[in-house]
């Protein structure tokens, strides 16, 4: 999409669920190239990008790219189904079912906890999702 010659992202629809293993994100994202579709996953962050969408959300603990990630496009109905593992299996990952909250952008800073030593980078990193 363009506005006034500038290329602009849009924010697709999506909703965000779970089962004991995985964060299953669906993002309706119709007209699309899968070719040029990409994801990442960064602990508790995702994004996704595909022209004309664009898309981060921020979950509360951390997802993990392990092999067991997976997209599925249903070219049908432009829906996008991306399941992300779950770090901590059988966790339940609260409001998921905010949208506003999901997406909204962590502050960048110091943190707030300074770690001496760690024996447990997961731990660690799961704790990041609720500190920044």
């Amino acid at each position: 999409a363009e506005y006034m010659g500038e290329s602009v992202m849009i924010t697709p629809r999506f909703t965000v669920s779970q089962d004991n293993d995985f964060v299953i994100v669906n993002v309706r994202v119709p007209y699309v190239r899968v070719e040029n579709m990409d994801f990442s996953i960064d602990g508790c962050e995702f994004k996704l990008s595909v022209h004309p969408y664009f898309l981060r959300l921020h979950f509360p603990a951390a997802v993990v790219e392990d092999g067991r990630e997976n997209a599925k496009y249903d070219y049908e109905t432009g829906t996008l189904q991306i399941s992300l593992p779950k770090m901590f299996p059988n966790t339940v990952y609260e409001n998921l079912e905010m949208p506003s909250l999901l997406m909204t952008v962590k502050p960048v800073g110091r943190p707030a906890i300074e770690v001496i030593q760690s024996h447990s980078v997961e731990v660690m990193q799961s704790i990041a999702c609720y500190i920044t």
